[in-house]
C-alpha cells in the first residue's frame, strides 16, 4: 500500500477528531462512529473551507493510524473517487491488521482560492513523512519515502456542511 502523494494524507496540525470510536449496537454490528466538526470547519467562508481541509486532513490520519474504516464516510461526498480511493486505504489496513506508525504527511500551507465554478478550492503544500506502516506486532512492513507535494482539494457545501469532492495532485518532488 502505497500513501500520498497518489492520494491524501494526515496532517499533523493542532486539532484531531473529536469523535468516539466505533460502538457496537444491540445487534451486535459496529456502528460508526460520530465526529464533532471543529466550529471553525463548519463556516461557509474561504477561511472554513481551510479549516475544513485541516480537519479532514487529522480524520484520515486517524484512519491510517488507528485504523479505522469508518471515519471518511462522515465527511466525503458519496461520489468522491478520491475519497473512495482514501477509504479503500483505510479498510485494507484494517483487513490486513496493519496501520501507519504516524502521520503521512505534514502541511506546511493551507491558502483558499476561488475556483472558476465560484466553489472554493483549497491548495495545500506539504511534505509526505519518512513513516514505516507497520503490522499489529510493530514489524516493519513498508516505509513511504519523505518528499515535498502540493495537492489542490475540492471541498464542496452541502447545505450546512462541507464534504470533501475530489483530492488531486499537482505537484510531487
Amino acid at each position: 500500500m502505497s500513501a500520498p502523494p497518489t492520494g491524501v494524507g494526515g496532517a499533523t496540525s493542532s486539532s484531531s477528531p473529536s469523535g468516539q470510536g466505533p460502538r457496537t449496537s444491540a445487534a451486535g454490528m459496529a456502528t460508526p462512529p460520530t465526529l464533532e466538526v471543529p466550529a471553525a470547519a463548519r463556516a461557509h467562508t474561504p477561511a472554513g473551507a481551510e479549516a475544513f481541509v485541516r480537519y479532514f486532513n487529522d480524520v484520515y490520519t486517524a484512519a491510517l493510524t488507528k485504523p479505522d474504516a469508518t471515519l471518511l464516510p462522515m465527511l466525503c461526498d458519496t461520489n468522491s473517487k478520491s475519497c473512495a480511493a482514501f477509504q479503500k486505504t483505510a479498510t485494507e489496513l484494517v483487513i490486513d491488521g496493519r496501520r501507519y506508525r504516524s502521520a503521512p504527511l505534514t502541511l506546511r500551507s493551507v491558502t483558499s482560492v476561488k475556483g472558476p465554478s465560484g466553489d472554493f478550492e483549497v491548495l495545500v503544500g506539504g511534505q509526505q513523512n519518512l513513516v514505516d506502516i507497520v503490522d499489529s506486532n510493530g514489524t516493519v512492513i513498508s516505509t513511504d519515502p519523505q518528499r515535498s507535494f502540493e495537492f489542490m482539494y475540492y471541498p464542496r457545501w452541502a447545505g450546512s456542511t462541507w464534504v470533501m469532492h475530489d483530492v488531486k495532485l499537482v505537484s510531487a518532488a
